[in-house]
């Protein structure tokens, strides 16, 4: 079970532009994410795999989403770039109720 952050451990502004999640499946069918600052301009496939980027499962990834102020928006969308993907309709919901719990504005497509 994850627990959220303390409201201490919360930034209390929101992000400028948001954060974008991106997520892809590795060589083993893991899912893996990535949860960067929002911009204006698209990033490269490789600035969002690097390896300190990597969210590994979706229990990591609701940890960072308790770790964001209440209220973030969160932007669900992937890469044109060959090797990103949405998970199964189960997988985004178990991910909703996860941001939904960590009082995120998570936005899909």
């Amino acid at each position: 079970m994850i627990t959220p952050a303390e409201p201490s451990d919360r930034p209390t502004q929101k992000a400028f532009k948001g954060f974008e999640l991106y997520s892809w499946q590795d060589s083993n069918g893991s899912w893996l994410f990535a949860l960067l600052p929002g911009t204006n301009r698209r990033k490269t496939e490789h600035e969002i795999k690097k390896k300190e980027n990597r969210i590994s499962g979706i229990e990591e990834l609701g940890k960072r989403f308790s770790g964001l102020a209440e209220g973030e928006y969160v932007f669900w969308f992937n890469s044109d770039a060959k090797g990103f993907a949405f998970p199964d309709d189960a997988i985004v919901n178990q991910i909703k109720l996860l941001a939904r719990g960590a009082k995120i504005e998570l936005n899909l497509p």
